[in-house]
């Protein structure tokens, strides 16, 4: 198999990272690599000077470089046998943000050689991400067992997305902060989002490590990856225990809940290796430096804070707060205020299909959210958990109010950008013509799709269909075309059929339950042009189908499942039709 491809390496660590590409200069067989040169540069916070080691899963380094004073680096795989599953590592360099030496260990896992750009960022999330993936693997795993065990990487990847977000995944579920491309736009959320991410991982390091340092930063990552094998952050993981359990899982939903009303609010704190902190103004500015040495444009401060419109940020923290109101007895309101003011956040948009921050803040100030003094209420609870001075049952509590928020949340899925288009051809005869589909743009319409002389042909017609890329709303048109005998030619179009993409949307009532339990699947928010013929077809992991609006579905196992809906809109005649997919991950504990 010859790999020609694009890949990034990004490496982080509590502000550490990189992307970047890569250009096939060779191929080689039997899923080689040989030839293929590898560059990257720095995303969370980034780091310079950092050791990028790429190695096969049976840890066969493939090869090693330097990230620059930019955060970038480039790599030559020259090794025929260096194929993946590979694991991507990033140690050592000079941490951007905190202006510290970087000491902690990132690791990010590719498991796919055919993907097309593929791409291996080396973030927080990509470790936890990592260590998830083993523990689903089963105890001792390595990269190889992953595959092996036939761990669904992606399910992981959704359920650590969900969790740790602070914002980089918008309101994707289907978010890779593996593969993505840190070319887009989004590469400053991308690089905040880490920043916070570490940031509720480097605290909690602190709480239960009593300093900070590469062995216990990396304790927490490997802790929270394994409590999240299972789809649900509750202290217990697939096996029933995690390290650290209740206390640690309690502890970060503490902490990350501080750390979201820090980022909301404009006021981050930035926890340094010294045991000193850069707060408020200070630590954007040190973001906002770093970040332009990634995105190599001027980044301000507004550009770190801005939220996707009904924001997985806005899910996670609405989860978090509702622990840390429980765990720390809230004496001040502040993270009951904070989590009033996530509940008039969630689900609203401006114009602009985001919350401004400037929309936020004003939020958490009319809630009567201070930071500040809720860093009084953090500290406390995490002193009185770490002390013994909580009750037992203090920490399953606060767990329990942040799976009841979960259980009661409303997640809409949203469809994606790859639709399908599909026809059939009623006349009786089809000589040599063809069909033609076209995308209407500002600009004029656009060939998406094209089938010329189709070899099947009969008296009953003809029947096909076309993967393209458009977005809901967007208008597509069918051409059809005769041959021309006496000219030798096609013909004019004998016929001209327009549908617009419809936009699957659907809710589902609880999104986490104690299995055997029966869900409720909602479309009715779904949109299609008038006029249109709708279908509802629903797939489920488990293997079971349904269709109609507002199915039931009962999941008798535990685990996380998926629920796609293909909506598909049908233009009045019958002939020509459109189909997308949304999708949501239901939790089965």
């Amino acid at each position: 198999m010859t790999l020609a491809c694009l890949v990034a390496l990004v490496a982080c660590n509590g502000g550490g990272g990189g992307t970047g590409t890569v250009s096939a200069v060779g191929g080689a067989a039997g899923g080689g690599t040989a030839g293929v040169v590898v560059s990257g540069g720095g995303a969370d916070g980034p780091v310079a000077g950092g050791r990028i080691t790429l190695a096969t899963g049976d840890g066969e380094i493939c090869g090693e470089a330097l990230t620059g004073d930019d955060a970038t680096y480039s790599l030559l795989l020259t090794d025929r046998w260096c194929a993946p599953p590979w694991l991507a590592t990033l140690d050592s360099g000079y941490d951007m943000v905190r202006n510290e030496s970087n000491s902690t260990r990132m690791l990010a896992l590719s498991m796919d050689a055919d993907a097309v750009p593929l791409r291996v960022n080396v973030t927080p999330m990509s470790t936890i991400i990592y260590y998830a993936a083993l523990a689903a693997a089963g105890d001792g795993a390595t990269v190889a067992d992953i595959a092996g065990a036939h761990v669904d990487v992606a399910a992981v990847t959704r359920a650590v997305v969900r969790a740790c977000n602070f914002g980089m995944a918008g309101n994707d579920p289907d978010f890779d902060p593996v593969r993505f491309d840190m070319g887009t736009g989004a590469a400053v959320s991308f690089v905040k989002s880490n920043e916070a991410l570490i940031e509720a991982v480097r605290r909690t390091a602190l709480d239960l490590n009593g300093g900070l340092n590469s062995a216990g930063i990396d304790s927490v990552l490997w802790a929270l990856g394994e409590d999240l094998a299972d789809g649900l952050l509750d202290g217990r993981g697939p096996a029933g225990a995690v390290a650290g359990g209740t206390d640690l899982t309690a502890l970060w939903h503490l902490h990350s809940a501080a750390v979201a009303m820090e980022w909301m609010a404009g006021e981050p704190r930035i926890t340094l290796d010294t045991g000193g902190e850069v707060t408020g103004g200070a630590a954007l500015d040190a973001l906002s430096v770093a970040a332009e040495a990634v995105v190599g444009e001027p980044v301000t401060a507004a550009d770190l804070l801005v939220l996707g419109a009904d924001s997985l940020f806005v899910s996670q923290a609405r989860e978090a707060a509702a622990a840390a109101v429980t765990l720390s007895g809230d004496p001040n309101g502040q993270f009951a205020a904070f989590a009033a003011a996530l509940d008039a956040l969630a689900g609203k948009t401006s114009d602009e299909g985001t919350h401004p921050a400037a929309t936020v803040a004003a939020a958490l100030t009319a809630a009567g959210v201070a930071p500040s003094a809720a860093a009084t209420e953090e500290r406390a609870a995490a002193d009185d958990l770490l002390t013994g001075s909580l009750p037992a049952s203090r920490q399953e509590n606060a767990l329990a109010a942040a799976r009841a928020v979960r259980a009661t949340s409303t997640l809409v899925a949203k469809s994606s950008r790859e639709v399908y288009v599909e026809w059939s051809y009623p006349g009786t005869s089809l000589q040599k013509g063809g069909f033609r589909i076209y995308r209407r743009t500002a600009s004029g319409d656009q060939l998406v799709c094209s089938i010329p002389n189709p070899a099947a042909r009969s008296t009953a017609g003809y029947e096909s269909e076309c993967r393209i890329t458009a977005g809901p709303g967007d208008t597509v048109r069918l051409f059809m075309t005769a041959y021309d005998t006496a000219h030798d030619q096609e013909s004019a179009p004998t016929a001209v059929y327009e549908q617009t993409i419809p936009e699957p949307r659907f809710t589902v009532d609880p999104v986490a339950a104690s299995c055997p339990a029966p869900f409720v699947f909602d479309a009715s928010a779904s949109t299609a042009a008038s006029g249109s013929l709708l279908t509802y077809d629903w797939f489920f992991d488990d293997g079971a189908t349904e269709t109609g609006i507002s199915p039931d579905h009962l999941f008798p196992n535990s685990g996380t499942y998926g629920a796609v809906l293909t909506l598909t809109a049908t233009e009045p005649t019958g002939v020509f039709s459109a189909s997308a997919q949304a999708k949501l991950d239901i939790l089965c504990r």
